[in-house]
């Protein structure tokens, strides 16, 4: 249950900011009066107005014009990420020793629109920051009968649990040429080009400079030339990351987010929309491409190192309702989650 944290001003705030429910995002918000972008604690920077606690002591800050319903759904994600079988602890302990132990980052944020809490101290001190973008249901779906703000959540939520797994299994999860993650990424990517490496003289993307005077890759746009190389991953953003000695691991949390969720279908409807970076979009198709051999065993717990090092992650998609219903074994794909349900086998 979310604990509503409200003063005088705040409720002015709420007032006026949910009058403007709906919009659409175009042009960023400002920091709502009294907010201290500069300031990284949460609590007291004015910026919040909403928070609660999940699994393992992280709380989850939300300003006032982001809607309850959206709020419950955001940590919802969270908790079950964290805690895949329900019985309200983490499952796996190191993930968390490394989310909540952390100098500088803790906690996540939930907004309506980019700007809300500028770009600065406050907005880095959180592992992620989901956006509803104007959302006004879990309803809501566009043209291809897609809701942006469940995949916005789903993927920043991700995004979480790799952060954590990547501090607290450094050599599995992190970057480096030789991480099991990376040499996945790697495998992945086949032939094709690092769009930081080779911009902006790229053969298998198109780039163009947006914001001079265009001495640094994260001022140029960039597109995946379709068909131009064969490897069913090219991660099109240029990054600030020499990937000549990072390898794949300079995806990180992208090349972790798409292969374990496309292993457990949250991709299966969006192919179209997703190829031009991530080629591989059903489980079926995953399972069986050579490309994703390595990624496959590491997200689905069948990797020789889960043994070693023990980490344990997700083992289901979440749905929104921890807690709310039953669990099935056919909600897990994880092969080291096998007995978390007394009836269930690998």
């Amino acid at each position: 249950v979310s604990q509503l944290i409200l003063s005088t001003s705040a409720l002015g705030i709420l007032n006026i900011i949910y009058s403007v429910a709906g919009q659409n995002c175009d042009v960023e918000n400002e920091p709502p009066p009294g907010c201290n972008v500069n300031n990284p604690d949460p609590e007291t920077s004015g910026c919040f107005t909403q928070q609660a606690e999940g699994i393992g002591g992280i709380k989850q800050w939300a300003q006032a014009d982001v809607p309850q319903w959206a709020f419950d759904y955001n940590l919802s994600l969270l908790n079950e990420y964290l805690d895949s079988n329900e019985d309200g602890v983490a499952d796996d302990p190191n993930l968390i020793a490394a989310l909540t132990n952390d100098e500088r980052t803790k906690d996540v944020a939930l907004l309506t629109c980019r700007g809300g809490i500028g770009s600065g101290p406050l907005k880095d001190s959180f592992w992620s920051v989901t956006r509803t973008y104007g959302a006004t249901s879990l309803e809501d779906v566009d043209d291809n009968g897609l809701n942006g703000f469940k995949r916005n959540a789903m993927e920043e939520q991700h995004h979480v649990i790799h952060r954590g797994l990547e501090k607290a299994y450094p050599q599995i999860f992190g970057n480096g040429l030789n991480t099991e993650l990376s040499r996945g990424i790697d495998e992945a990517y086949d032939n094709c080009e690092y769009v930081a490496s080779c911009v902006p003289n790229c053969q298998h993307y198109t780039c163009v400079c947006e914001n001079p005077p265009c001495d640094d890759v994260g001022q140029y746009n960039c597109r995946w030339i379709e068909g131009s190389c064969d490897g069913i991953y090219h991660y099109d953003h240029p990054m600030g990351c020499d990937c000549a000695t990072e390898g794949g691991g300079c995806q990180g949390s992208e090349g972790f987010y798409w292969p374990w969720t496309t292993a457990y279908g949250w991709q299966a409807n969006a192919c179209d929309q997703i190829a031009g970076e991530w080629e591989v979009c059903t489980p079926e198709q995953f399972a069986t491409n050579p490309k994703t051999a390595i990624l496959y065993k590491l997200v689905t717990g069948q990797s020789p190192s889960q043994a070693i090092y023990g980490y344990r992650l997700p083992s289901r998609l979440p749905d929104g309702k921890y807690m709310q219903r039953d669990l099935t074994c056919g909600m897990y794909r994880d092969k080291a989650a096998c007995m978390i349900l007394k009836e269930c086998r690998w």
